[in-house]
Protein backbone atom coordinates (compact mmCIF):
# COMPACT_ATOMS: atom_id res chain seq x y z
CA UNK A 1 0.00 0.00 0.00
CA UNK A 2 1.43 3.42 -1.16
CA UNK A 3 1.93 5.49 2.54
CA UNK A 4 1.54 9.69 1.52
CA UNK A 5 3.43 11.62 3.39
CA UNK A 6 1.76 15.14 2.97
CA UNK A 7 -0.66 17.06 1.16
CA UNK A 8 1.51 17.58 -1.84
CA UNK A 9 2.45 13.91 -2.39
CA UNK A 10 -0.62 13.20 -2.20
CA UNK A 11 -1.92 16.10 -4.81
CA UNK A 12 0.67 14.53 -7.29
CA UNK A 13 -0.24 11.36 -7.19
CA UNK A 14 -3.75 11.98 -7.92
CA UNK A 15 -2.69 14.21 -10.64
CA UNK A 16 -0.71 11.65 -12.40
CA UNK A 17 -3.43 9.04 -11.71
CA UNK A 18 -6.22 11.19 -13.13
CA UNK A 19 -3.68 11.58 -16.37
CA UNK A 20 -2.76 8.02 -16.57
CA UNK A 21 -6.70 7.65 -16.41
CA UNK A 22 -7.45 9.92 -18.86
CA UNK A 23 -5.04 8.66 -21.52
CA UNK A 24 -5.98 5.06 -20.83
CA UNK A 25 -9.83 5.93 -21.56
CA UNK A 26 -9.30 7.65 -24.87
CA UNK A 27 -7.27 5.02 -26.01
CA UNK A 28 -9.88 2.87 -25.52
CA UNK A 29 -12.44 4.49 -26.88
CA UNK A 30 -10.43 5.13 -29.97
CA UNK A 31 -10.24 1.52 -29.92
CA UNK A 32 -13.77 0.82 -29.58
CA UNK A 33 -14.70 3.33 -31.87
CA UNK A 34 -12.53 1.60 -34.58
CA UNK A 35 -13.52 -1.63 -33.63
CA UNK A 36 -17.77 -1.08 -33.51
CA UNK A 37 -18.08 2.36 -35.34
CA UNK A 38 -19.06 5.71 -34.08
CA UNK A 39 -22.81 4.33 -32.72
CA UNK A 40 -24.27 3.63 -29.61
CA UNK A 41 -22.74 0.66 -28.95
CA UNK A 42 -18.99 1.83 -28.36
CA UNK A 43 -20.44 4.66 -25.98
CA UNK A 44 -22.33 1.60 -23.76
CA UNK A 45 -19.27 -0.72 -24.02
CA UNK A 46 -17.38 2.46 -22.26
CA UNK A 47 -19.56 3.20 -19.98
CA UNK A 48 -19.99 -0.74 -19.18
CA UNK A 49 -16.37 -1.00 -18.60
CA UNK A 50 -15.88 2.03 -16.12
CA UNK A 51 -18.61 1.20 -13.95
CA UNK A 52 -17.59 -2.55 -13.74
CA UNK A 53 -13.99 -1.63 -12.85
CA UNK A 54 -15.03 0.76 -10.37
CA UNK A 55 -17.16 -1.98 -8.77
CA UNK A 56 -14.54 -4.35 -9.31
CA UNK A 57 -12.13 -2.00 -8.10
CA UNK A 58 -13.99 -1.12 -4.95
CA UNK A 59 -13.95 -5.08 -4.26
CA UNK A 60 -10.33 -5.52 -4.30
CA UNK A 61 -9.81 -2.64 -2.48
CA UNK A 62 -12.28 -4.00 0.66
CA UNK A 63 -14.58 -1.14 0.51
CA UNK A 64 -17.63 -2.90 0.80
CA UNK A 65 -16.60 -4.91 3.66
CA UNK A 66 -19.04 -4.50 6.53
CA UNK A 67 -22.19 -4.09 3.90
CA UNK A 68 -25.00 -6.10 4.44
CA UNK A 69 -25.30 -8.94 1.74
CA UNK A 70 -28.36 -7.55 0.68
CA UNK A 71 -26.06 -4.78 -0.73
CA UNK A 72 -23.39 -7.84 -2.12
CA UNK A 73 -26.25 -9.13 -3.93
CA UNK A 74 -27.56 -5.84 -5.62
CA UNK A 75 -24.05 -4.91 -6.48
CA UNK A 76 -23.54 -7.97 -8.14
CA UNK A 77 -27.26 -8.39 -9.73
CA UNK A 78 -26.31 -4.86 -11.39
CA UNK A 79 -23.13 -6.26 -12.59
CA UNK A 80 -24.16 -9.18 -14.25
CA UNK A 81 -27.27 -7.42 -15.74
CA UNK A 82 -24.35 -4.94 -17.01
CA UNK A 83 -22.34 -7.90 -18.76
CA UNK A 84 -25.74 -9.25 -19.73
CA UNK A 85 -26.16 -6.10 -21.96
CA UNK A 86 -22.50 -6.17 -23.47
CA UNK A 87 -23.65 -9.95 -24.90
CA UNK A 88 -27.01 -8.24 -26.08
CA UNK A 89 -25.20 -5.29 -27.56
CA UNK A 90 -22.56 -7.68 -29.06
CA UNK A 91 -25.25 -9.88 -30.90
CA UNK A 92 -26.86 -6.53 -32.37
CA UNK A 93 -23.80 -5.31 -33.85
CA UNK A 94 -23.23 -9.43 -35.30
CA UNK A 95 -26.79 -9.25 -36.82
CA UNK A 96 -26.66 -5.77 -37.82
CA UNK A 97 -23.14 -6.70 -39.48
CA UNK A 98 -24.52 -9.55 -40.92
CA UNK A 99 -27.50 -8.20 -42.57
CA UNK A 100 -25.44 -5.07 -43.88
CA UNK A 101 -22.96 -7.27 -45.78
CA UNK A 102 -26.48 -9.49 -47.27
CA UNK A 103 -27.86 -5.96 -48.24
CA UNK A 104 -24.34 -4.69 -49.79
CA UNK A 105 -24.42 -8.63 -51.92
CA UNK A 106 -28.48 -8.05 -53.17
CA UNK A 107 -27.18 -4.45 -54.67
Amino acid sequence: MLMLQNHYETTIYLLLWLVLSGLCSFSFTGWEKSKLGNGASSWILHMATIILTANFWGFYRKEWIGVQQKTIRTILIGIMLILLSVVIVGIGNSLEKSASGKLKEQR
